[in-house]
């Protein structure tokens, strides 16, 4: 990744004792001899009688190492002498100058190009170098480097929040280098960073992939067990789909007892002492055991009594600020006296001769289970599960000896899993470590780098770390993009009677193939497929965050109700969309009336053509068909043949046929 980088021919004293020594032909300043330094005051506001701006935030300088015009920044208003004072130009370095952490004091990033519309914003410092004396991507990188990032944080003041002022941030001592080596500097660098951010994505997407596995064993062997021949039998429970003929599928009230903590974390001075089991002690742990630093606090002796944890305990999250995170499960494997479960938990404590606690456990990590607690969540900015809720889930139940081999089995994959998982977080944690310690000594001249970069085949582009996946003005994370794009089928078809759950997430599928657009969607071959369960809950969550539209369970079918901003992602829609929506438009109205189980019957069929298309470009309807009822899940079953046959015919006629087609008699 690097070359063979070697020390400067001759050095001289800093005269500052932590500096030590520097190349011989740099000089060390003080920031306010070569920049000019600004601290910005202009907040999120918009007032009548201010000119429009837009704001780069805490947030833009904090995540990006490149302040680039398509960054989605937030609309605000400012006066004429604070646009003349904070706009952005091209070389500035934006720092953080508030926090609540003192680590993230004087994160800095810079800025690419000159965008007089965008400001400056509010908890940030503007710092200009001075043109022909010190170059700002140089300065971007002097700011990363520990020398200079602890000069900020030991003069940054404060208890619960620290801050840095005007002078804290003019006082800084820099290495100051010849203009055309910072230069050079900071090519190498970004070259460098972007390599080792290359490197830390693919190791990320590895880690990625290794928890789908996980999760895919979880699914697999909680609901259907170990043998691959076993015979299914409906579950009677849509979420849980089939189950082996010998299973059961038994709400949770009949398994286990749940209490909802309302343990705190006061001391008073009646109570009993006690450690408690906490919010992050469950979402951090899969297991709970002594060797946990738990927090000390009291309880009543009924609370004691009450949720002490004992062995084979399963603790359960039931409230959260994200929908995502409720339901997450750890497992108590021995008895930890003293220890008692705390507030925003529920406690679930099997009947022993039903039902084994870690089965339990791993049944609560599963998509089918979880997907009930996630739906049955309630509120707005904060969500919570009511006790009747989790009781009344559905899990299914293999007999005991079953469950044993099960929790063995997954036992063993996860550790295999998990080794891979280690070995690539710790090769993160190595080059992270590597890239701090590079661009210290790069900076602080340890090393010479000035012959470097002219041997370099293409030089390194300034990039803002993110896929591009829109050519729009602004950009939006993939979830929200696909949030907006489901939020308009909503807006269309939620008061049509045959809308709900099902029918929408095949819309959803179709619409993103027909139209040609990437939303981050994966979809697998499941009861109800093509369907991707994380897409679709992570959307009602979006919907439900921005006040859009809900999901709500009415008598028995899941419907969409529109909240008090309902409409409020059209203007998104026609920014992200607006190309596409003709096309759009075409198969809402195609399927509009049409019933539930002849969307899955279309969708289905066209993802099973496009597969076999991705294969060997050549299908038949035979071959389609075959490729449904025997590679597909086994409920697809229940459709007749003929029907399948049919709606080909009906998909050639109403433009429904994936790729480019190749018409040879009923052969595609």
């Amino acid at each position: 990744m690097t070359h063979d980088l070697k020390p400067y021919p001759e050095y001289k004293d800093s005269g500052v004792p932590w500096l030590g020594q520097v190349p011989a032909h740099w000089d060390i300043v003080t920031l306010r001899h070569v920049t000019n330094i600004q601290l910005s005051n202009v907040d999120k506001h918009t007032i009548d009688g201010e000119l429009s701006v837009r704001l780069c935030n805490y947030t833009d300088v904090y995540y990006h190492r490149y302040i680039t015009p398509d960054l989605n920044f937030m609309k605000a208003t400012a006066l004429p002498r604070e646009i003349e004072k904070f706009k952005l130009q091209r070389g500035d370095v934006l720092i953080t100058k508030d926090s609540e952490d003192w680590k993230d004091i004087a994160v800095p990033t810079l800025v690419t190009t000159e965008m007089p519309d965008v400001l400056c914003g509010y908890h940030l410092a503007q710092l200009r170098p001075d043109n022909g004396v010190l170059h700002g991507e140089y300065l971007m990188w002097t700011c990363l480097s520990e020398s200079v990032a602890l000069q900020f944080r030991i003069a940054a003041k404060g208890v619960t929040r620290y801050a840095v002022s005007g002078p804290g941030i003019k006082s800084a001592l820099i290495q100051l280098p010849p203009m055309e080596e910072q230069q050079k500097i900071g090519r190498y660098l970004r070259d460098i960073d972007h390599k080792i951010h290359r490197f830390i994505r693919n190791r990320q997407r590895l880690i990625k992939v290794l928890n789908g596995q996980k999760q895919a064993i979880i699914n697999r062997a909680v609901t259907r067990g170990l043998d691959p021949n076993v015979k299914l039998k409906p579950s009677g429970v849509e979420w849980l789909g089939n189950i082996p003929e010998h299973w059961e599928a038994r709400r949770l009230r009949t398994l286990a007892a749940v209490r909802a903590s309302g343990v705190d974390k006061n001391t008073n001075e009646d109570e009993v002492p006690v450690m408690l089991c906490n919010y992050v002690d469950v979402y951090k742990n899969d297991r709970i055991t002594a060797a946990i630093d738990f927090m000390k606090a009291t309880a009543t002796p009924e609370e004691v009594r009450a949720f002490e944890l004992k062995a084979g305990d399963v603790i359960i999250t039931k409230d959260s600020e994200s929908w995502d995170d409720i339901a997450i499960p750890t497992f108590v494997p021995e008895d930890l006296p003293g220890v008692v479960c705390a507030y925003h938990l529920a406690l679930v404590r099997p009947f022993s001769e039903e039902i084994e606690g870690e089965f339990l456990f791993r049944a609560f990590l599963s998509d089918p289970v979880a997907d009930q607690f996630r739906v049955a969540a309630t509120g707005v900015t904060r969500f919570g599960l009511a006790q009747g809720v989790i009781k009344g889930a559905f899990f299914p139940l293999p007999p005991l000896e079953e469950q044993r081999a099960i929790i063995a089995y997954i036992n063993e994959k996860y550790a295999e899993i998990s080794q891979a998982i280690s070995r690539a977080e710790r090769e993160i944690d190595l080059i992270r470590e590597y890239r701090t310690r590079l661009i210290a000594d790069v900076v602080t001249g340890k090393v010479d780098v000035r012959g470097i970069t002219a041997e370099q085949k293409k030089p390194a582009k300034v990039i803002q770390f993110r896929k591009k996946k829109e050519q729009a003005g602004h950009k939006a994370n993939v979830h929200f993009r696909r949030a907006v794009f489901a939020a308009e089928i909503v807006a269309r078809l939620h008061k049509e009677p045959t809308f709900g759950h099902v029918k929408f997430q095949k819309l959803i599928f179709l619409c993103e193939k027909k139209c040609s657009v990437d939303i981050g969607s994966t979809y697998y071959r499941q009861a109800a497929g093509p369907y991707d369960n994380r897409a679709l809950h992570s959307i009602d969550s979006q919907m439900k965050k921005q006040k859009w539209y809900a999901s709500q369970m009415v008598e028995g079918r899941y419907h969409y109700v529109p909240l008090p901003k309902a409409g409020g992602h059209k203007t998104y829609f026609g920014r992200y969309f607006s190309d596409i929506e003709k096309e759009f438009s075409n198969i809402i109205e195609t399927f509009r009336k049409l019933d539930t189980e002849r969307c899955e019957i279309v969708a289905t069929l066209y993802s099973a053509w496009e597969d076999l298309l991705k294969e060997n470009g050549r299908v038949s309807d035979d071959r389609i068909v075959h490729e449904v009822l025997t590679n597909w899940h086994e409920s697809k079953k229940r459709i007749p043949r003929e029907r399948w046959e049919n709606t080909l015919n009906w998909m050639r006629q109403n433009g429904f046929v994936p790729g480019t087609m190749r018409q040879s008699g009923k052969t595609s």
